[in-house]
């Protein structure tokens, strides 16, 4: 919530501007995760459960942006997210 209650608008504007996404965006994501830090802080079940806040997810990926690729190579095979494993060994 820090970042939605900066003063000066200019500085949030450099902010969204500095990770390429729109103020609604960030702003919905920091709150988001403010959300499920103060749940995991105060030992609240995380799983199962609708949160009061969802963030907004960006029409675009910023220009710099973390490409996840859609297989992974590993020791024997390469792996999808559709193996039925949890980390893909």
């Amino acid at each position: 919530m820090l970042f939605a209650n900066l003063r000066n608008s200019e500085d949030q504007k450099q902010i969204s501007s500095h990770f390429g996404f729109p103020f609604v965006v960030l702003k919905s994501w920091f709150r988001a995760l403010s959300d499920l830090r103060n749940h995991c802080a105060h030992h609240a079940r995380v799983w199962n459960r609708v949160f009061g806040s969802s963030p907004v997810w960006p029409r675009k990926a910023p220009k710099y942006w973390i490409f996840v690729p859609d297989r992974i190579s590993t020791r024997n095979k390469a792996s999808t997210p559709d193996d039925d494993s949890i980390f893909n060994l």
